[in-house]
């Protein structure tokens, strides 16, 4: 039982976690990422950041392992620090 004090569940992260950010990028074609699982690109070493779900055509992943194959047109949902998502969007 709480005491009159109300629990806020919305949560704007840029208010919350400013040094984080999510953002949205869609594979391409001819994108060096096209093709490899999530084990083989190392994300979170060599670049920082971390896919949090996949879209594949009406399919959605909403915890993608290791073992998830990214492919041409796949809509990825990336968390990240600004800067580092800045950074990938060069070679997504």
């Amino acid at each position: 039982e709480t005491t009159g004090t109300k629990l806020n569940s919305e949560f704007d992260i840029k208010d919350g976690l400013p040094e984080l950010d999510i953002q949205v990028f869609k594979i391409g074609e001819r994108s060096s990422f096209n093709g490899k699982t999530l084990a083989d690109l190392e994300l979170r070493n060599k670049y920082g950041v971390t896919i949090l779900s996949i879209r594949r055509n009406s399919e959605m992943i909403y915890v993608p392992d290791g073992n998830d194959l990214l492919q041409s047109k796949d809509i990825c949902v990336l968390l990240g620090k600004p800067e580092d998502l800045f950074n990938i969007r060069k070679v997504f």
